[in-house]
Formats: structure tokens, C-alpha cells, sequence
């Protein structure tokens, strides 16, 4: 009795292989079923990094025109009280409002918006010093990053004391405010801000002599 048994060809074995193997790199969906997911979805995932995702948070939490443009006055405003309000002639940082406008402005808005309330001081910081203070740019800008630091810091450290949102009504939250804000933020600026002055020599400046003056002002 002739066999009917016939022997499966090389190119069909070939291809069935290759078709376990391709089921084998697929990725299992959520009913267990093999999903082949396209490589340019997967590229895609591949390049959507955190950072990619916080620009993206950045340019969604743009403040308002108006309000930059508020905080912008305010902070121009205090910086015009400061130099009329100098305790000391000749030295504005003895009294400096527009700290506690910043560390306010960040406080009460997120933290993906920051970036632009931080331009709209440096801007707002060049602007005083070439109306008022006439300070070398270079050094107004590196008292502007203190003062930057100074607000950042405050802020984070309020506000993970206290919580979102800010609002004061505790003694616990009061007391984070002063020692956070008004104490231990401060030293950054006035490290940085005595510092520069020192360094370029503005109104003879000492390190020594101006930093009290710049903490007790920022504080």
C-alpha cells in the first residue's frame, strides 16, 4: 500500500519559523493576544521624555499677558520705594519690596509658570537699574539671580511646609512663611547680591559690610 504521507518543503517551514519568531517580539495586549505595536508609535514613546513633557507644561501654564504685565509694574514699583525708602543713602537694598512680591507671585502659581514670571523680573530688574540704580548691567543682572534664587527657594520651601494651597490660616503656616521666606530664603540672595556689589566695587562696597543690610532688606 503506497504511503500518502508527503514531507513539508523547506520554504514553508522557513516561513512558519519566522512567523513564531515575529509573534514572539510582538508585545501582549491586554486580553493576552499579541499585539504588534508600529515602530512609529514606538519611536514616538521613545521620544516623549519627562523633560519634552514639562517644556510642554511650561508653554500650556502661560500666564496672561495682563498679569506679567501687573507683576512687571509691581516689581519696577518696589524697586522705585526701595531707592526712595533707603535707610542707608546710597544703598536701596536696605528696604527691598519687590522680594516680597516675587516670592508672593510664585506662591500662589504653579510651578510650570514660573519660568515666565522669572523673565518678567529680569526684565522688570534691568529696566530699575537703568533707571534708578545705575549699576553695571553684569552686576544688576547677578543681584537679579540672587534675587531669583532667593524667590524660588522660599516658595518650594513654603509651600512644602504648608501645602497647596498657601494660605496663611494656621500658625503653623505662619510661621513656615516667616522662617522659610522671610529667614532662610533670603541668605541666598543676600549672599549673592553682597557678593557682586563687593566684586564690582559698587559705592565701595564691602562682603562684609552690606550683606546684614541685604538680608534684613530681602527678610
Amino acid at each position: 500500500m503506497k504511503s500518502t504521507f508527503r514531507p513539508v518543503s523547506k520554504t514553508n517551514s522557513e516561513a512558519a519559523r519566522a512567523q513564531t519568531q515575529h509573534r514572539d517580539r510582538s508585545e501582549p495586549g491586554s486580553s493576552g493576544e499579541a499585539v504588534v505595536v508600529p515602530p512609529v508609535e514606538r519611536e514616538s514613546a521613545r521620544r516623549d521624555f519627562p523633560a519634552m513633557r514639562r517644556w510642554r507644561g511650561v508653554g500650556l501654564h502661560r500666564p496672561r499677558f495682563a498679569h506679567l504685565a501687573l507683576f512687571f509694574a509691581a516689581y519696577v514699583l518696589g524697586c522705585g520705594f526701595a531707592n526712595v525708602l533707603a535707610i542707608v543713602p546710597g544703598i536701596t537694598v536696605s528696604i527691598w519690596p519687590p522680594g516680597g512680591v516675587f516670592v508672593a507671585t510664585l506662591i500662589l502659581t504653579s510651578p510650570y509658570s514660573w519660568p515666565w514670571w522669572i523673565l518678567g523680573g529680569c526684565l522688570a530688574e534691568m529696566f530699575a537699574q537703568i533707571v534708578w540704580f545705575h549699576s553695571p548691567l553684569p552686576a544688576g543682572f547677578l543681584i537679579y539671580v540672587g534675587n531669583a534664587l532667593c524667590a524660588i527657594a522660599g516658595a518650594a520651601l513654603v509651600s512644602r511646609a504648608t501645602g497647596k494651597p498657601v494660605k496663611l490660616e494656621t500658625l503653623q503656616q505662619v510661621l513656615a512663611f516667616v522662617v522659610f521666606g522671610a529667614g532662610i530664603a533670603p541668605l541666598i540672595s543676600a549672599t549673592v547680591g553682597s557678593a557682586t556689589l563687593a566684586w564690582f566695587g559698587v559705592k565701595a562696597q564691602t562682603f562684609t559690610g552690606v550683606w546684614p543690610l541685604f538680608w534684613i532688606g530681602d527678610a
